[in-house]
């Protein structure tokens, strides 16, 4: 989901044979102030570049959206973000996405 992460389900065999998921780790940290992976990615001498920040968001017909539609947009995109975030953490169990052997 996102494309952020690279999960392997399939190069990896428990002795009986059954895959295992691995994951291959992060092509993508977003929002790095405050994000316990830019730490954990500095802590392993992995090397990060900085993308822009500044882009546009485009409409119908590639059209710039207005900039206060486009911040507002932004803000409940990391309001959503923050309430989904927190209902993840108020759950005991975990999960793990892999893709589809369609």
């Amino acid at each position: 989901i996102g494309g952020r992460l690279l999960t392997d389900p399939d190069s990896f065999q428990k002795s009986d044979g059954s895959p295992v998921a691995v994951d291959m780790g992060a092509s993508w940290i977003h929002g790095v102030t405050d994000n316990p992976l830019t730490a954990l990615s500095r802590e392993a001498n992995v090397d990060l570049i900085t993308s822009i920040e500044d882009v546009k968001m485009l409409g119908a017909g590639m059209k710039e959206i207005d900039r206060s539609v486009d911040d507002k947009m932004g803000d409940l995109f990391d309001s959503l973000l923050d309430k989904g975030a927190a209902e993840c953490w108020k759950r005991e169990e975990s999960a793990s996405v892999v893709r589809s052997k369609a």
